[in-house]
C-alpha cells in the first residue's frame, strides 16, 4: 500500500538526505502537491547546527599523571607485578616520599640491588617510604 508521498527508497541519495534532515528537524515538503521534493534547492542550503547534547567516547588530558603503572616493571596498578603468580595475592602498592608509586615486591627487590645505592628508580632521590594516602592511596610497608 503506498500513501500519497512515500518515503525515498533506502538506496538512493534522497534517502540519506531525507533522513538527515529528518534528524535535523527540519520539515520536508513539497514545492507543490504534484512535485517532487526539490533536493538541489535543500542542499544548497546553509544550515548550523546546534549541539544539544555530547556524549563523548573516550577522553584525553595533558595533565594525567604518567606513574598509573608501576616505574619498576610497567604493568598497571590493577594488575599483578610478576613477583605474584595470580590477581588478587598480596601484592600492596608503595609510595616514595618522591611520590613514585611501585608494586611492594618490585621496589623491595630494586633496593636490594646494590646498583640501586637505595635511590628511587624514576627520580634517584633516596627513596624513603610513606604511608600518606594523598601520594597515592593506602601503603603496607615491610
Amino acid at each position: 500500500m503506498y500513501s500519497k508521498h512515500r518515503q525515498p527508497r533506502p538506496t538512493s541519495n534522497r534517502f540519506f538526505l531525507h533522513r538527515r534532515l529528518q534528524r535535523s528537524n527540519f520539515v520536508l515538503r513539497p514545492i507543490s502537491r504534484k512535485s517532487k521534493l526539490d533536493v538541489h534547492a535543500i542542499t544548497n542550503l546553509k544550515m548550523k547546527v546546534k549541539i544539544k547534547k555530547w556524549n563523548a567516547v573516550a577522553t584525553w588530558r595533558w595533565d594525567i599523571p604518567d606513574d598509573d603503572v608501576c616505574g619498576i616493571c610497567q604493568v598497571h596498578f590493577d594488575g599483578t607485578c610478576p613477583t605474584c603468580k595470580y590477581p588478587g595475592d598480596d601484592c600492596s602498592l608503595l609510595s616514595g616520599k618522591c611520590g613514585h608509586n611501585f608494586h611492594m615486591h618490585c621496589i623491595v627487590e630494586w633496593i636490594k640491588q646494590d646498583s640501586s645505592k637505595g635511590q628511587c628508580p624514576m627520580c634517584r632521590q633516596k627513596f624513603e617510604w610513606t604511608d600518606n594516602p594523598a601520594m597515592g592511596g593506602p601503603m603496607r610497608i615491610p
